[in-house]
């Protein structure tokens, strides 16, 4: 009893300790330079809810620098940028203050992202004094070296820009930025996560301890059910062998749809998609972005930083409006919003809804994309300017009075349900006779496979829509459950009809599903008996010996 009791207490004492706030760096938790304040790895030196220690709150009107709470001081020198002995600087590009104030490149290096770094600058960047810049976006060298934009302006594809930031967004040293969700200005401009972190909420949270939205904790791992073989749409729902995930669904064409690629069973975008950035296994660097199927170090104009992917949030199915929102597998993203079927003149490619006309993404087709100095222009890849009465908005050529993607501007889109008509977005007018309004779009419901039958209902993509229903082209023997081929008579998860599982142990034989029992046994309701012996069963299944009897060659026998 009494070592019971000691084994109790001492088990108490650890629940205890171990649930109050640690003030140190928590080896193995946090990465370095971080503390476990609560359940959040926090830089106590500059964290004015945890300064110097956990719990320790600056009050109103200070902030945390180097632990310790100061009087804030007026920003002289505008967001983003750094008093460095009186001058104005960008900490992420001045080769003599790379990262903060007095570290200086050495001779032949770059600053690039705030780190010293050698050799010439990757894709997309130009080398302005030694410093590696984004002409489209730096505010400093806006469109050309040295071109600095005035005070609280903008810098929007290679323009300065006088004009807001669009909403939800914030002007860090001249670029907009979601400082809910960029890690390199995560919850204030220039406050960058570590390559342990991501961006969440405007906090940075470690990889090791939760999982970016969009996806799952699946045994110890964070991972994407959308497109991971092995937990495709849930954890442990393992693709057959063969089958790639797409949009949580194994497809059972045995490839992906058009355009994308299978790289080790997932169906992902070359162009985007982190780990396999241009070609299958080609994994950017950390602290870069794959954007057009390059590792970068920002991404280009009109496109934005989601958990270290570059996306367009108004056409990506997967950072639909905002980072963090998904859209369910048959819909699409349009303009920010998740939708049941694209409008007229436009296409769906991999869930976003585009116009091969004019997107440099998808310029033509949905698997080309224009080089970053280049424009889309009547669905070819251009090096020349936009013809005359259109204007160029981040390598599109628009015409800014109809087009309702840049309303009157670069940075205006119409809602869906809207179209831009002279520079300002108008509610979309009626649909033509035999059409129907399905939330701004004229859909025919009879063979729409975006609104099938009634507004919203998509079809799959190996499905056409007939007479208003969705119809598989499954094989000779097969029947559609559920957007699923299956043999009635075999299919342990379809057995006799559509959605009768087996158990594990059983498999289907001309639709039933049978136990596989020994010999000399019969399956008895689910359970394997020996009629000759098993007193629950004696002779026959469900006839029971009384207690005071035994079975014997199927006969009960009194003891």
């Amino acid at each position: 009893m009494g070592s019971k009791f000691i084994y109790s207490i001492s088990f108490l004492l650890i629940l205890f300790f171990s649930g109050c706030a640690s003030t140190d760096n928590s080896p193995g938790l946090c990465p370095s330079g971080k503390t476990l304040c609560g359940n959040e790895c926090v830089d106590t030196k500059i964290d004015p809810s945890n300064c110097g220690s956990c719990g320790v709150i600056c009050q109103n009107g200070q902030t945390c620098i180097s632990g310790v709470c100061t009087n804030s001081q007026p920003n002289t020198c505008g967001s983003g940028f750094t008093d460095c002995g009186g001058e104005c600087v960008n900490l992420k590009t001045n080769t003599n203050n790379c990262g903060a104030c007095g570290k200086s490149c050495a001779v032949g290096q770059n600053c690039i992202e705030g780190n010293c770094s050698g050799g010439e600058c990757p894709p997309g960047y130009t080398n302005c004094s030694g410093a590696c810049v984004n002409l489209d976006s730096d505010a400093l060298n806006c469109g050309r070296c040295g071109n600095r934009c005035p005070s609280g302006n903008r810098c929007s594809g290679g323009n300065c820009s006088s004009g807001g930031c669009p909403s939800g967004q914030t002007l860090c040293a001249g670029t907009c930025v979601d400082t809910r969700y960029d890690p390199s200005n995560c919850g204030s401009c220039s406050h960058a996560c570590t390559s342990e972190e991501f961006c969440d909420g405007g906090r940075c949270k470690n990889y090791g301890s939760e999982c970016p939205p969009g996806q799952t904790r699946c045994g110890s791992t964070c991972t994407d059910t959308r497109y991971d073989p092995q937990n495709c749409g849930s954890c442990g729902n393992a693709c057959p062998s063969g089958q790639p995930c797409y949009r949580g669904r194994c497809q059972t064409s045995g490839s992906c749809p058009s355009g994308m690629t299978d790289c080790g069973g997932r169906c992902v975008n070359l162009q985007s998609d982190q780990n396999n950035c241009g070609s299958c296994g080609h994994a950017c660097p950390s602290g870069q972005v794959c954007s057009r199927g390059t590792c970068t170090l920002s991404c280009p104009s009109g496109q934005q930083n989601c958990y270290g992917t570059c996306v367009d949030t108004r056409t990506d199915p997967n950072h639909c409006g905002d980072c963090a929102t998904s859209c369910p597998p048959e819909q699409n993203c349009e303009r920010g919003s998740c939708v049941s079927a694209c409008p007229s003149g436009e296409t769906e490619c991999y869930g976003s809804c585009v116009n091969l006309q004019t997107d440099p993404l998808y310029c033509g087709s949905c698997d080309n994309w224009c080089d970053f100095d280049e424009i889309c222009d009547n669905g070819t890849c251009s090096g020349s300017g936009c013809p005359e009465g259109e204007t160029e908005c981040y390598g599109t050529c628009v015409d800014l009075q109809s087009d309702p993607w840049y309303c009157g501007s670069c940075d205006n889109w119409c809602d869906w349900g809207e179209d831009c008509i002279e520079g300002t977005c108008e509610p979309t007018s009626e649909c033509p006779s035999g059409e129907t309004d399905c939330g701004g779009y004229c859909a025919d419901l009879n063979s729409d496979p975006n609104n099938c039958g009634y507004c919203g209902n998509a079809c799959n993509y190996d499905e056409t829509c007939e007479s208003g229903w969705c119809q598989l082209n499954c094989s000779w023997g097969e029947t559609d459950c559920g957007g699923y081929c299956a043999d009635l008579n075999s299919d342990p998860n379809n057995c006799g009809y559509c959605g009768y599982a087996c158990n594990y142990d059983e498999t289907c034989e001309s639709g039933w599903c049978q136990l596989n029992c020994p010999w000399g046994e019969t399956d008895c309701g689910g359970y394997c008996a020996d009629l000759y012996s098993d007193p629950e069963n004696c002779g026959y299944c469900g006839y029971a010996c009384n207690y005071d009897e035994y079975c014997d060659g199927g006969w009960c026998v009194p003891y």
